[in-house]
C-alpha cells in the first residue's frame, strides 16, 4: 500500500521498503517509447517502468481482468469460426443458385442437390450452435458488468 508524499518524478513511497532491484534491456525505439511514457506521466524513466510493471503484475493476477480476457479469447475464436461458416455459406448458396438455374432451364431437379441442401443444413445448424455460444458469452458479459 501506498502514502503520500511522492515529489520530484518518484513513485510515492511504500509502506514496505523497496529493497528488490532489477534490470531490464531495451533497443532504442522501445526505450525511447518508455522514455516518452514516463515524460507524459511526469515521472522518471525508473520510476515509470517499475510503476508500469507492478500495474501490470497485479492486472494479470486480478480475477476478473483473467476472466475478461478469456471471455475476449472466446469471442475472438467464436468470430473466426462464424467466418469459416459465413464463407462455406457462401459456397453453398452459389451451388444452389446453379442448381436453381438450372432447374429453371430443364424442368427438372439434379441429382446433386440433395447433397447440396444437407450440406446447408449442416452449416444452418453450425451456425445455431455457434450462435449459441455467442449468446452464452454476451451473457456472462452482461453478468460482468451487472455484478460490478
Amino acid at each position: 500500500m501506498a502514502r503520500n508524499g511522492s515529489i520530484g518524478g518518484y513513485r510515492p513511497h511504500a509502506l514496505q521498503k523497496r529493497d528488490i532491484a532489477k534490470t531490464a534491456r531495451f533497443n532504442e525505439p522501445e526505450m525511447s517509447a518508455v522514455v516518452s511514457a514516463a515524460a507524459r506521466a511526469q515521472l522518471r524513466v525508473g520510476a515509470w517502468i517499475a510503476k508500469a510493471a507492478v500495474e501490470a503484475a497485479l492486472a494479470d493476477n486480478n480475477p476478473r481482468r483473467v476472466a475478461a480476457k478469456e471471455i475476449g479469447q472466446q469471442l475472438m475464436q467464436v468470430q473466426t469460426e462464424l467466418q469459416q461458416l459465413r464463407r462455406a455459406s457462401v459456397l453453398h448458396g452459389n451451388n444452389l443458385n446453379q442448381l436453381a438455374a438450372a432447374a429453371n432451364t430443364t424442368g427438372e431437379v439434379g441429382i446433386a442437390s440433395s447433397r447440396v441442401i444437407a450440406n446447408i443444413d449442416r452449416v444452418v445448424a453450425q451456425l445455431d450452435e455457434r450462435l449459441s455460444a455467442v449468446d452464452a458469452l454476451l451473457a456472462r458479459i452482461v453478468d460482468r458488468f451487472e455484478s460490478t
